[in-house]
C-alpha cells in the first residue's frame, strides 16, 4: 500500500473513531442524566477530543491527496524524462547518470583519405555535406541541454512544492498548540506555493536574508511560477509592485556581495522578471501595473556599487528597467505603454530625471537610462520594435536628452565640479530597436533563415522609414549621424546586402524596386549617405564590408567548374559588381580615415579595433556566413582589421590608403576558394593563368571603379 493510500485508510479511521466517540461518549454525557461541573468539564473534554478527530480526518485526507496528486506529478515528469532522453539517443547524442548531454564524432572512414592535418580533412567533409559543422553539432548538444535541464528542473520544483505543501497541512497557526492536528489543512499545493512565495518574497524584499532552504523554496516557487501566466500574476499581485521593486534591490545586494550565495539570487531575479513577463500578458494585470509604476517610477530606491556596499539611489524606472532586462516574452502594449510613460516623465524638465552621480570607474549594473534599455527590450520582441519606431518616435527619442550620467569634472583635480555625459552604453539599447525593427529579428539571436533573409513588408517599411529619417537628420542639421549608433544601423543594412548592391550600383535608373526585398530607388542616395557616414565607424565598415563579401560568397556558389575554367559572362559580372561595391565600401572609409584631424579620434578608433571581438561575431550577424566562408572571411577580415590599425597609426593620407588593397586581395581569395570547391585546380587559379588573369582583372576593374565612384553617387 501506498503512502497516499496509507494516509487516506488513516483519515477514514479517525472519521470511524468521531463517530463512536460521538456516539459512546458526547451522546451519553449530553443525554441529561448526569449534571454537575465534573460533567461540564467532560462535556468540554469531549468535545475537545471530536474537534481533534475531526481535525486529524481532515489532515490525513489533505496528506493523502498531495502524496496522491504528488506522485502523478512525478510519474509524469518521469515520462517526460524518459521520452526526452529517447529523442536525444535517436539524434545520435548520449547522456549521462547525471544528465549531461555529449556527443561522439564518427571515426569512420579509410585512413588513406585522410591529410595530415586533421582540422583540414573535417572540413572538407563539412564542405562535402558528409557531416556537420561543429557549429551545428555544439547547437544541437545545447539545444538538448537545455530541454533535459528543464525537466530536471521541473523535478525539483515538483519535489520542493510538494514537501511545502505536507508541510503546511501538518501545520496548526501560531495562536494554537503546536502538537494539534490541522483542521484547516488544505490539499492544495498552488495555494501553498503562493502563500508561501509571498511570505518569502516579503521577507527579502524587507531586507532579511534567506537562509539556504528559504532560497531554495523561492527557486522553485518563482521558476514554477514563472512558466504560467495566471500563477505569475496571482503572486504578483499578493505582492505589489512596490515591494516588487523593493526585492529587486535587495537582490541586487544579494548577487554582488563576496558570500550572499551570489548564484541563488541570480536565479531568483531571472525568475521574478520572467513572472513579470508573464503576468504583462493577463488583462487587467498589465494595464493596472503600468499605472502603478507610474506612482512608483519616480520614487526613489537604494542601488549598491559592484561589490554591493556602497549605496545610492536611483529612480524606480530604473530598477524596474534593470530587472525586466533579465527576461522576454512581455506583452508588446505593457512594453510600448512603459517606454511611453518613461519618455513623457522627461519633458519639461531642464536636466534627465534619471542623473546619476558616478566615480569613474565605479559604475553599477543598474540601468543609468531605462527608457535605453527599455528600447533594448524592445529589441527582443521585434514586431513590438517595428510598431513602436515611428517617425514621430525616432524625431522624439533622437532629440531627448541622452546625457544620463554625472562624472567629475575633473579626474586630477579634486573639486566638485561635475559634468554630464551619456552613459557608458548609451544608445545600445535604441540601436538594438533600430535592428529588430528592420531585420524583424532578435539583434542578439544566433537563429537565423535558411539562405537570404526575405523581410516581411513592415519591416522592409521600418528599414526604409529608419534610414530616410537618418540620413535626412544629418543632412539637414548638418551634422553627424550619433556616433553610437553606426553600428546599429550599419548591422541593419548589413541584412539588407542584395538590395543595398543593386541600389548603390544602379545609382541614375529609373524608379524601380529591389529584387530581393522591394526597397524603393528613391531611397538609394539616403542609403548611400548613411553608408558613407556609417564607415566613420570601424566596426560598422567591418560589417558592410562582411555583408558584402558574404553575398558574393554565395553567388559564387552558382557557378560550376566550367563557368571558371571558361570565365562565363554571369561569373565575370559577379566578380565586377563585388569588386565595384567593396571598392566604394572601402573608398568611403579611406575618405573617414583622411579627414581624421585629431590624434584622440584616431587612436580611439585604434583602440576599439585591437579590442574588436574578432571575426566571428560578424558572422553571427551576418545570414549566411557558412563554415566553408568562415575561413576567406577570417583571412580578408583579419587583414583589413590590420590594414585600418595601420592607417590610424601611420601619420600621412598617402600611406594610409594604400592600406585599402586588403578588400580586394580577400575577393581574390574568395574566388579562388570557390573555384577550388568544385573542383578547379589550384594552378588554374593563380594570377599567372589566364584564366585566374581575366576573372581577377573584372574584379580589379570594378574595384579600381569603386574607389572612385564613391563620391560621385547622389546623396543628396
Amino acid at each position: 500500500m501506498s503512502a497516499a493510500e496509507d494516509w487516506k485508510a488513516a483519515a477514514q479511521t479517525f472519521a470511524k473513531a468521531e463517530k463512536s466517540h460521538d456516539v459512546r461518549v458526547r451522546r451519553a454525557l449530553n443525554n441529561g442524566e448526569f449534571e454537575g461541573q465534573t460533567v461540564a468539564g467532560a462535556r468540554i473534554a469531549a468535545q475537545a477530543n471530536s474537534d481533534q478527530l475531526s481535525a486529524a480526518e481532515s489532515e490525513a485526507k489533505a496528506l493523502g491527496v498531495i502524496l496522491s496528486d504528488g506522485a502523478a506529478r512525478l510519474k509524469a515528469l518521469v515520462k517526460l524524462l524518459d521520452e526526452t532522453e529517447e529523442q536525444i539517443r535517436r539524434d545520435d547524442l548520449h547522456i549521462s547518470a547525471d544528465g549531461k548531454v555529449w556527443s561522439t564524432e564518427s571515426t569512420e572512414g579509410s585512413a588513406s583519405r585522410r591529410t595530415a592535418n586533421a582540422a583540414e580533412y573535417r572540413q572538407s567533409q563539412v564542405d562535402n555535406g558528409e557531416i556537420e559543422s561543429q557549429a551545428a553539432l555544439s547547437a544541437r548538444v545545447a539545444k538538448w541541454q537545455r530541454r533535459i535541464d528543464d525537466v530536471l528542473q521541473r523535478f525539483h520544483n515538483a519535489d520542493i512544492e510538494i514537501c511545502l505543501a505536507l508541510e503546511r497541512a501538518q501545520k496548526v497557526s501560531s495562536n494554537e498548540e503546536p502538537d494539534k492536528f490541522n483542521a484547516k489543512a488544505s490539499a492544495n499545493v498552488e495555494t501553498a506555493k503562493l502563500e508561501r512565495g509571498e511570505e518569502l518574497i516579503m521577507k527579502l524584499a524587507g531586507g532579511t536574508a534567506l537562509d539556504t532552504a528559504e532560497r531554495e523554496e523561492l527557486k522553485a516557487i518563482t521558476n514554477d511560477a514563472a512558466r504560467q501566466n495566471r500563477l505569475s500574476r496571482e503572486l504578483l499581485e499578493r505582492v505589489g509592485p512596490n515591494a516588487f521593486l523593493k526585492l529587486a534591490t535587495y537582490i541586487d545586494i544579494g548577487r554582488k556581495r563576496i558570500g550572499h550565495n551570489n548564484a541563488d539570487y541570480a536565479d531568483i531575479e531571472k525568475n521574478i522578471a520572467r513572472m513579470l513577463a508573464k503576468a504583462s500578458r493577463e488583462d487587467p494585470f498589465g494595464g493596472k501595473w503600468r499605472e502603478d509604476f507610474r506612482r512608483y517610477g519616480m520614487k526613489e530606491y537604494s542601488w549598491h556599487d559592484e561589490k554591493g556596499w556602497k549605496s545610492y539611489d536611483v529612480k524606480g524606472y530604473q530598477v524596474l528597467a534593470t530587472i525586466m532586462s533579465k527576461a522576454k516574452g512581455y506583452d508588446g502594449d505593457f512594453l510600448k505603454d512603459l517606454t511611453d510613460d518613461m519618455l513623457s516623465m522627461e519633458k519639461g524638465r531642464e536636466k534627465s530625471p534619471w542623473l546619476l552621480h558616478i566615480k569613474l570607474g565605479d559604475e553599477s549594473n543598474v540601468a543609468h537610462d531605462p527608457l535605453d534599455a527599455m528600447l533594448g527590450i524592445m529589441s527582443k520582441h521585434p514586431s513590438v520594435a517595428t510598431s513602436y519606431l515611428t517617425e514621430e518616435k525616432l524625431a522624439a527619442l533622437n532629440d531627448r536628452d541622452w546625457n544620463v550620467t554625472k562624472v567629475p569634472a575633473d579626474t586630477v583635480v579634486r573639486t566638485n565640479a561635475w559634468k554630464e555625459i551619456e552613459a557608458s552604453d548609451s544608445r545600445s539599447g535604441f540601436g538594438a530597436a533600430l535592428i529588430a525593427a528592420s531585420t524583424g529579428r532578435d539583434p542578439d539571436s544566433s537563429q537565423f533563415p535558411s539562405g537570404w533573409p526575405k523581410h516581411a513588408r513592415e519591416n522592409v517599411r521600418a528599414f526604409e522609414r529608419i534610414v530616410d529619417y537618418y540620413s535626412d537628420f544629418a543632412r539637414s542639421e548638418n551634422r553627424d549621424v550619433p556616433p553610437q549608433l553606426r553600428p546599429f544601423l550599419a548591422r541593419a543594412m548589413a541584412d539588407y546586402p542584395h538590395d543595398v548592391r543593386e541600389l548603390v550600383l544602379n545609382p541614375n535608373d529609373k524608379a524601380f524596386t529591389t529584387e530581393q526585398n522591394g526597397l524603393r530607388s528613391p531611397l538609394t542616395k539616403n542609403v548611400s549617405y548613411l553608408m558613407k557616414d556609417a564607415v566613420k565607424d570601424p566596426e560598422a565598415f567591418l560589417s558592410l564590408h562582411a555583408s558584402q563579401l558574404a553575398l558574393t560568397s554565395s553567388e559564387l556558389e552558382n557557378f560550376s567548374a566550367k563557368d571558371y575554367r571558361q570565365p562565363s559572362v554571369p561569373l565575370l559580372g559577379t566578380a565586377r559588381d563585388a569588386g565595384q561595391m567593396l571598392g566604394i565600401i572601402d573608398g568611403m572609409r579611406g575618405e573617414a580615415i583622411n579627414q581624421k584631424t585629431q590624434d584622440a579620434e584616431a587612436y580611439n578608433d585604434l583602440i576599439r579595433l585591437r579590442t574588436y571581438h574578432g571575426v566571428g561575431a560578424l558572422l553571427t550577424i551576418i545570414p549566411h556566413a557558412g563554415d566553408s566562408f568562415q575561413r576567406i572571411l577570417d583571412y580578408g577580415l583579419n587583414g583589413l582589421v590590420g590594414g585600418l590599425n595601420d592607417e590610424i597609426a601611420s601619420q600621412g593620407k598617402k600611406e594610409r590608403a594604400e592600406h585599402f588593397s586588403a578588400g580586394r586581395r580577400a575577393l581574390h581569395d574568395l574566388i579562388a576558394e570557390k573555384a577550388a570547391a568544385v573542383g578547379v585546380a589550384e594552378k588554374e587559379t593563380r594570377n599567372s593563368s589566364n584564366v585566374a588573369r581575366e576573372i581577377d582583372a573584372r574584379a580589379r576593374s570594378g574595384y579600381r571603379d569603386g574607389l572612385g565612384e564613391y563620391k560621385f553617387l547622389p546623396m543628396k
